[in-house]
Protein backbone atom coordinates (compact mmCIF):
# COMPACT_ATOMS: atom_id res chain seq x y z
CA UNK A 1 0.00 0.00 0.00
CA UNK A 2 1.26 3.11 -0.80
CA UNK A 3 1.82 5.83 2.06
CA UNK A 4 0.64 9.23 1.12
CA UNK A 5 2.40 12.43 2.59
CA UNK A 6 -0.44 14.22 4.60
CA UNK A 7 -0.05 17.39 7.11
CA UNK A 8 -2.59 18.36 9.80
CA UNK A 9 -3.37 21.47 10.68
CA UNK A 10 -4.32 22.13 14.64
CA UNK A 11 -3.65 20.11 17.78
CA UNK A 12 -7.39 20.16 19.48
CA UNK A 13 -9.87 17.95 20.18
CA UNK A 14 -10.78 17.76 16.46
CA UNK A 15 -7.36 17.09 15.24
CA UNK A 16 -7.53 14.23 17.12
CA UNK A 17 -10.15 12.45 16.06
CA UNK A 18 -8.85 12.77 12.67
CA UNK A 19 -5.44 11.73 13.89
CA UNK A 20 -7.08 8.72 15.31
CA UNK A 21 -9.09 7.37 12.20
CA UNK A 22 -6.55 8.32 9.39
CA UNK A 23 -3.83 6.09 11.56
CA UNK A 24 -6.00 3.44 11.84
CA UNK A 25 -6.29 3.45 7.91
CA UNK A 26 -2.37 3.33 7.66
CA UNK A 27 -2.14 7.54 6.24
CA UNK A 28 -1.20 8.84 9.65
CA UNK A 29 0.16 12.54 9.25
CA UNK A 30 3.16 12.88 9.34
CA UNK A 31 3.26 16.79 9.55
CA UNK A 32 1.51 19.06 12.10
CA UNK A 33 1.03 22.81 11.37
CA UNK A 34 0.62 24.69 14.14
CA UNK A 35 0.50 28.33 15.01
CA UNK A 36 3.09 30.32 16.07
CA UNK A 37 2.03 30.55 19.82
CA UNK A 38 0.97 27.04 20.16
CA UNK A 39 0.69 25.75 23.44
CA UNK A 40 0.16 22.21 22.67
CA UNK A 41 1.58 21.14 19.11
CA UNK A 42 4.45 19.77 20.68
CA UNK A 43 2.42 17.70 23.15
CA UNK A 44 0.35 16.37 20.30
CA UNK A 45 2.87 15.17 18.07
CA UNK A 46 4.85 13.49 21.23
CA UNK A 47 1.50 11.86 21.45
CA UNK A 48 1.29 10.80 18.00
CA UNK A 49 4.81 10.32 17.25
CA UNK A 50 5.08 12.89 14.66
CA UNK A 51 8.25 13.69 13.92
CA UNK A 52 7.56 17.22 11.97
CA UNK A 53 6.28 20.36 13.58
CA UNK A 54 5.92 23.51 11.07
CA UNK A 55 4.94 26.64 12.30
CA UNK A 56 1.92 28.25 10.21
CA UNK A 57 4.75 30.94 9.20
CA UNK A 58 6.94 28.86 8.17
CA UNK A 59 4.62 26.54 6.57
CA UNK A 60 3.76 28.96 4.13
CA UNK A 61 6.98 30.00 2.95
CA UNK A 62 8.54 26.02 2.76
CA UNK A 63 8.47 25.19 -0.78
CA UNK A 64 8.93 22.02 0.92
CA UNK A 65 5.31 21.73 1.67
CA UNK A 66 4.13 21.64 -1.86
CA UNK A 67 5.45 18.36 -1.54
CA UNK A 68 2.64 17.53 0.34
CA UNK A 69 -0.39 14.19 -1.26
CA UNK A 70 -3.00 15.93 1.57
CA UNK A 71 -3.75 18.58 3.81
CA UNK A 72 -6.37 18.21 6.64
CA UNK A 73 -7.49 21.48 8.01
CA UNK A 74 -8.73 20.93 11.98
CA UNK A 75 -7.97 24.53 13.50
CA UNK A 76 -10.14 27.64 14.33
CA UNK A 77 -12.56 28.04 12.21
CA UNK A 78 -10.75 32.17 11.65
CA UNK A 79 -7.77 29.82 10.46
CA UNK A 80 -9.06 27.78 8.36
CA UNK A 81 -9.77 29.76 5.17
CA UNK A 82 -6.02 30.96 4.76
CA UNK A 83 -5.08 27.36 4.58
CA UNK A 84 -8.02 26.24 2.20
CA UNK A 85 -6.61 29.17 0.09
CA UNK A 86 -2.80 27.83 0.42
CA UNK A 87 -3.95 24.10 -0.98
CA UNK A 88 -5.99 25.93 -3.67
CA UNK A 89 -3.10 27.83 -5.14
CA UNK A 90 -0.71 24.47 -4.67
CA UNK A 91 -3.31 22.48 -5.78
CA UNK A 92 -3.16 20.24 -2.82
CA UNK A 93 -6.24 17.84 -1.80
CA UNK A 94 -7.75 18.88 1.24
CA UNK A 95 -10.13 17.73 3.80
CA UNK A 96 -11.10 20.96 6.03
CA UNK A 97 -13.93 20.75 9.33
CA UNK A 98 -16.74 22.80 8.63
CA UNK A 99 -17.89 25.29 8.94
CA UNK A 100 -15.11 26.63 6.57
CA UNK A 101 -16.03 30.33 7.45
CA UNK A 102 -18.55 32.76 8.69
CA UNK A 103 -17.75 34.90 5.94
CA UNK A 104 -19.93 34.03 2.64
CA UNK A 105 -17.81 35.73 0.27
CA UNK A 106 -14.73 33.85 1.19
CA UNK A 107 -16.69 30.31 1.15
CA UNK A 108 -17.50 31.54 -2.49
CA UNK A 109 -14.46 32.32 -3.20
CA UNK A 110 -13.36 28.93 -3.08
CA UNK A 111 -15.66 27.30 -4.97
CA UNK A 112 -13.80 26.46 -8.00
CA UNK A 113 -11.64 24.12 -5.74
CA UNK A 114 -12.12 21.27 -6.48
CA UNK A 115 -9.96 19.25 -4.67
CA UNK A 116 -11.34 19.81 -1.19
CA UNK A 117 -13.73 18.07 0.95
CA UNK A 118 -16.09 19.74 3.24
CA UNK A 119 -15.73 17.86 7.13
CA UNK A 120 -19.29 17.01 7.50
CA UNK A 121 -18.79 13.68 9.25
CA UNK A 122 -21.72 13.14 9.42
CA UNK A 123 -22.63 11.82 5.98
CA UNK A 124 -20.65 8.97 6.42
CA UNK A 125 -22.52 7.07 9.00
CA UNK A 126 -24.29 4.33 7.88
CA UNK A 127 -27.70 4.63 9.55
CA UNK A 128 -27.78 7.87 7.81
CA UNK A 129 -27.15 6.67 4.55
CA UNK A 130 -29.53 3.44 5.20
CA UNK A 131 -32.26 6.40 6.10
CA UNK A 132 -31.40 8.48 3.09
CA UNK A 133 -32.27 5.03 0.70
CA UNK A 134 -35.40 4.51 2.14
CA UNK A 135 -36.70 7.91 1.58
CA UNK A 136 -35.61 8.10 -1.65
CA UNK A 137 -37.07 4.48 -2.69
CA UNK A 138 -40.52 6.43 -2.25
CA UNK A 139 -41.61 8.71 -4.96
CA UNK A 140 -45.45 8.55 -4.62
CA UNK A 141 -46.15 10.62 -1.79
CA UNK A 142 -44.62 13.84 0.17
CA UNK A 143 -42.13 13.23 3.64
CA UNK A 144 -42.52 15.27 6.84
CA UNK A 145 -39.16 15.45 8.27
CA UNK A 146 -39.24 16.76 11.88
CA UNK A 147 -35.62 18.13 12.96
CA UNK A 148 -34.18 19.23 16.55
CA UNK A 149 -31.33 21.43 16.33
CA UNK A 150 -30.77 22.35 20.29
CA UNK A 151 -27.80 24.15 20.76
CA UNK A 152 -26.02 26.06 24.05
CA UNK A 153 -25.43 30.15 24.11
CA UNK A 154 -21.75 30.79 25.72
CA UNK A 155 -19.70 33.16 26.10
CA UNK A 156 -17.58 34.17 22.95
CA UNK A 157 -16.31 37.06 21.43
CA UNK A 158 -16.17 34.98 17.97
CA UNK A 159 -19.20 35.26 15.35
CA UNK A 160 -22.47 35.60 16.37
CA UNK A 161 -21.39 36.19 19.77
CA UNK A 162 -23.17 33.88 22.17
CA UNK A 163 -24.96 32.69 19.70
CA UNK A 164 -21.46 31.21 17.64
CA UNK A 165 -22.67 27.52 18.58
CA UNK A 166 -25.37 27.98 16.06
CA UNK A 167 -23.58 28.94 13.27
CA UNK A 168 -20.34 26.45 14.15
CA UNK A 169 -21.94 23.72 14.90
CA UNK A 170 -25.76 23.54 13.67
CA UNK A 171 -24.51 23.24 10.01
CA UNK A 172 -23.82 19.25 10.53
CA UNK A 173 -28.16 18.85 11.02
CA UNK A 174 -28.72 21.18 8.21
CA UNK A 175 -25.82 19.65 5.98
CA UNK A 176 -27.88 16.13 6.94
CA UNK A 177 -31.05 17.83 5.86
CA UNK A 178 -29.44 18.80 2.24
CA UNK A 179 -27.98 16.01 1.79
CA UNK A 180 -31.45 13.49 2.40
CA UNK A 181 -33.61 16.58 0.65
CA UNK A 182 -31.72 18.25 -1.75
CA UNK A 183 -32.56 21.77 -1.87
CA UNK A 184 -35.12 23.35 0.12
CA UNK A 185 -36.53 26.63 0.21
CA UNK A 186 -37.45 28.43 3.28
CA UNK A 187 -40.77 29.18 3.54
CA UNK A 188 -40.81 30.61 7.11
CA UNK A 189 -39.05 31.47 10.01
CA UNK A 190 -41.43 31.82 13.84
CA UNK A 191 -39.14 32.75 16.97
CA UNK A 192 -40.19 31.78 20.03
CA UNK A 193 -39.52 30.96 23.96
CA UNK A 194 -37.72 34.64 23.46
CA UNK A 195 -34.63 33.34 23.95
CA UNK A 196 -32.90 32.89 19.94
CA UNK A 197 -35.29 29.58 19.51
CA UNK A 198 -37.20 29.69 16.29
CA UNK A 199 -38.89 27.31 13.81
CA UNK A 200 -38.51 27.30 10.22
CA UNK A 201 -40.34 25.61 8.20
CA UNK A 202 -39.01 24.96 4.71
CA UNK A 203 -39.75 22.62 1.34
CA UNK A 204 -39.07 21.83 -2.13
CA UNK A 205 -41.61 18.94 -4.11
CA UNK A 206 -40.88 16.04 -2.36
CA UNK A 207 -40.61 16.81 1.67
CA UNK A 208 -42.06 19.55 3.62
CA UNK A 209 -39.60 19.95 6.61
CA UNK A 210 -39.89 20.93 10.30
CA UNK A 211 -36.39 22.60 11.98
CA UNK A 212 -36.70 22.93 15.56
CA UNK A 213 -33.80 25.24 16.63
CA UNK A 214 -34.01 25.33 20.53
CA UNK A 215 -31.15 27.22 22.32
CA UNK A 216 -30.26 26.23 25.76
CA UNK A 217 -33.23 23.43 25.74
CA UNK A 218 -32.21 19.87 27.77
CA UNK A 219 -33.22 17.63 24.89
CA UNK A 220 -31.37 15.90 21.47
CA UNK A 221 -30.34 16.76 17.64
CA UNK A 222 -32.74 14.14 15.87
CA UNK A 223 -34.57 13.86 12.78
CA UNK A 224 -38.01 11.83 12.75
CA UNK A 225 -39.72 10.89 9.32
CA UNK A 226 -43.10 10.05 8.78
CA UNK A 227 -45.32 9.07 5.78
CA UNK A 228 -43.32 5.93 4.87
CA UNK A 229 -44.36 2.76 5.63
CA UNK A 230 -42.18 2.34 8.76
CA UNK A 231 -41.37 5.43 11.04
CA UNK A 232 -37.83 6.28 11.29
CA UNK A 233 -36.90 7.72 14.45
CA UNK A 234 -32.93 9.43 14.73
CA UNK A 235 -32.57 10.34 17.76
CA UNK A 236 -29.96 10.96 18.37
CA UNK A 237 -27.94 11.32 15.03
CA UNK A 238 -26.25 8.63 15.91
CA UNK A 239 -28.54 6.15 16.67
CA UNK A 240 -31.68 5.58 14.45
CA UNK A 241 -34.71 3.39 14.98
CA UNK A 242 -37.05 1.99 12.95
CA UNK A 243 -40.63 1.15 14.25
CA UNK A 244 -43.60 -0.74 12.11
CA UNK A 245 -46.01 -1.51 14.43
CA UNK A 246 -47.88 -0.20 17.09
CA UNK A 247 -48.50 -2.39 20.23
CA UNK A 248 -51.92 -1.36 22.25
CA UNK A 249 -51.59 -2.41 26.13
CA UNK A 250 -55.12 -1.98 27.26
CA UNK A 251 -55.77 -0.66 30.91
CA UNK A 252 -55.09 -3.03 33.68
CA UNK A 253 -55.83 -2.54 37.28
CA UNK A 254 -51.88 -1.56 37.85
CA UNK A 255 -52.10 0.54 35.01
CA UNK A 256 -55.61 1.87 34.46
CA UNK A 257 -54.48 4.04 31.21
CA UNK A 258 -54.27 2.54 27.72
CA UNK A 259 -50.30 2.91 26.18
CA UNK A 260 -49.52 2.62 22.79
CA UNK A 261 -46.19 1.60 22.48
CA UNK A 262 -44.37 1.64 18.54
CA UNK A 263 -42.93 -1.85 17.68
CA UNK A 264 -39.34 -1.86 17.32
CA UNK A 265 -38.14 -3.25 13.57
CA UNK A 266 -34.69 -2.27 13.06
CA UNK A 267 -31.90 -0.40 15.06
CA UNK A 268 -28.68 1.00 13.13
CA UNK A 269 -25.88 2.58 14.62
CA UNK A 270 -23.45 5.02 13.67
CA UNK A 271 -20.53 3.56 15.56
CA UNK A 272 -18.10 1.33 13.55
CA UNK A 273 -18.04 -2.56 14.31
CA UNK A 274 -14.79 -2.16 12.41
CA UNK A 275 -13.50 0.18 15.02
CA UNK A 276 -15.83 1.09 17.80
CA UNK A 277 -13.33 3.39 19.92
CA UNK A 278 -12.69 6.03 16.77
CA UNK A 279 -15.41 8.83 16.71
CA UNK A 280 -18.59 7.56 13.91
CA UNK A 281 -18.22 8.77 10.88
CA UNK A 282 -14.29 10.02 10.94
CA UNK A 283 -13.25 6.38 10.43
CA UNK A 284 -15.18 6.34 6.35
CA UNK A 285 -14.22 10.15 5.50
CA UNK A 286 -10.59 9.03 6.06
CA UNK A 287 -10.92 6.42 3.57
CA UNK A 288 -13.17 8.43 1.04
CA UNK A 289 -10.37 11.13 1.66
CA UNK A 290 -7.77 8.80 0.86
CA UNK A 291 -9.46 7.26 -1.92
CA UNK A 292 -9.38 10.96 -3.60
CA UNK A 293 -5.64 11.10 -3.10
CA UNK A 294 -5.36 8.18 -4.82
CA UNK A 295 -7.29 8.43 -7.96
CA UNK A 296 -7.24 12.31 -7.95
CA UNK A 297 -10.90 12.82 -8.68
CA UNK A 298 -13.82 13.36 -5.70
CA UNK A 299 -16.80 10.93 -5.54
CA UNK A 300 -19.67 13.47 -6.00
CA UNK A 301 -21.75 12.16 -2.98
CA UNK A 302 -18.49 13.70 -1.05
CA UNK A 303 -19.39 17.14 0.77
CA UNK A 304 -17.31 19.67 -1.17
CA UNK A 305 -17.59 23.61 -0.44
CA UNK A 306 -20.92 24.43 -2.16
CA UNK A 307 -22.55 22.30 0.38
CA UNK A 308 -21.07 24.07 3.57
CA UNK A 309 -22.11 27.33 1.44
CA UNK A 310 -25.47 26.14 1.70
CA UNK A 311 -25.29 24.94 5.03
CA UNK A 312 -24.06 28.32 6.32
CA UNK A 313 -25.90 30.55 4.50
CA UNK A 314 -29.03 28.65 4.89
CA UNK A 315 -28.03 29.24 9.25
CA UNK A 316 -27.36 32.74 8.64
CA UNK A 317 -30.68 33.43 6.90
CA UNK A 318 -32.22 32.06 9.84
CA UNK A 319 -30.76 33.85 12.39
CA UNK A 320 -29.77 37.04 10.33
CA UNK A 321 -31.03 39.17 13.46
CA UNK A 322 -28.33 37.75 15.53
CA UNK A 323 -25.71 38.12 13.38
Amino acid sequence: MKKFCLGIVGSGYIARFHMDAFSAIGHKPQILISSDDSLTAHEFAEEYSIKKVVRCSDFFNDKKSTDLDGLIIACNTEHTSKYIKWSQQNKIWTLAEKPISYDLETIRSFLEFKLCIAGFNRRYYPNIKHLRSQMHLNTSKKLFIDMNLPERTNETKLFGASFNKVFSNCVHGIDLLHYICGELNIDNIQKILGNGSRIVNASNQRFEVRVNFLINSPTNFSIKVYGLNEFYDLTPFELLTIYNKLEIKYPTKEHPVARYLPKVNKVISAISDEKPDIKPGFLEQAKAFIQCVKEGRKNQDLPDLSDALHAQSFIQTVFKDLI
